[in-house]
């Protein structure tokens, strides 16, 4: 399992508002994974799964209650690389 890492900046200023960090995965229903204050701009997801692919957005509340969420972020978390084991005494030998 892994980490993805979110950063994000906003072009005014939403202060009082509320963040929600919100994820899904395959077309599923959105889940709320964090709720953050909106003058921090980063946020690291967790646990994802390797091989997995996850949706993410933002949807600031803004004091009067009214939601805005960003554009939809896709990310893919790959496979764990391979560890390649180089034995130099099989190198000239018939497998």
């Amino acid at each position: 399992d892994g980490t993805v890492g979110l950063n994000w900046a906003f072009e005014d200023q939403l202060g009082g508002s509320t963040l929600n960090i919100q994820r899904r995965e395959s077309q599923q229903d959105w889940q709320t994974i964090h709720l953050q204050d909106a003058r921090d701009q980063q946020f690291f997801a967790d646990p994802v799964a390797q091989g997995g692919l996850y949706q993410y957005r933002i949807v600031a509340i803004d004091i009067n209650g009214d939601e805005f969420a960003s554009p939809t972020v896709e990310v893919f978390v790959p496979q764990a690389p391979v560890n390649w084991i180089y034995d130099a005494n099989l190198e000239n030998k018939d497998l």
